[in-house]
């Protein structure tokens, strides 16, 4: 994803609290790094709306290399959950 389209996302989506760390999880340069050695990457955030967010990023697709080339990203509302706890 282009840098400035997820800033700009970001920025509309996300409270102030959590935008620096969601650019970060989101950073499509990384990722693949960030996902050497492991199943998956999960972020926690909060919505602009309140929402409480549940984002993951799975490998779907490597190369002849083993690297990771495609994932698939998820995002799950979990607002009742983190408000029982």
């Amino acid at each position: 994803m282009d840098h400035n389209i997820l800033l700009e996302q970001v920025n509309r989506l996300i409270t102030e609290p959590f935008r620096q760390s969601s650019v970060e999880f989101y950073d499509s340069t990384t990722i693949a790094k960030r996902l050497e050695g492991k199943d998956s990457l999960f972020h926690t955030c909060e919505s602009t709306d309140g929402t409480c967010i549940l984002s993951m990023i799975v490998p779907q697709k490597y190369d002849e290399n083993s690297r990771v080339v495609s994932v698939l990203p998820a995002n799950r509302d979990f607002t009742e959950e983190k408000n029982v706890n």
